[in-house]
């Protein structure tokens, strides 16, 4: 079980009871994993503009914001967030850039799919 620190950058490790371990975190990584997220709308939908909306203020300022602020790494430019001052852009390193195939094999589906 992990419990909140007392102090930043600690981290209270509780395996059991009767067993307690105080690590100190003292280095940041180099590179950061990051995977990217879509969002879509659907053709057939029945409220289009809705969703529209919808995705508007989902990728907005402030909703980017409160992902942030939950350790969401995002790109919205005028977004501060917690890891904008220590994360630099160049630092993140995407688990898989698609291949052109692969592009075109999910634009296939994706056609299917939102038809």
């Amino acid at each position: 079980m992990i419990e909140a620190a007392k102090e930043e950058g600690e981290v209270m490790i509780q395996p059991s009871p009767l067993i307690r371990q105080k690590l100190s975190v003292t280095s940041r990584m180099n590179k950061y994993l990051a995977t990217v997220s879509f969002v879509a709308i659907n053709r057939q939908a029945h409220h289009p503009n809705a969703a529209r909306l919808f995705t508007d203020c989902l990728l907005g300022p402030e909703a980017q914001k409160i992902f942030g602020n939950l350790g969401e790494y995002v790109f919205q430019p005028v977004v501060d967030h917690k890891f904008k001052k220590d994360v630099k852009d160049d630092q993140i390193v995407f688990v898989k850039l698609p291949s052109a195939e692969d592009l075109e094999s999910w634009n296939k589906k994706f056609q299917k799919m939102f038809r």
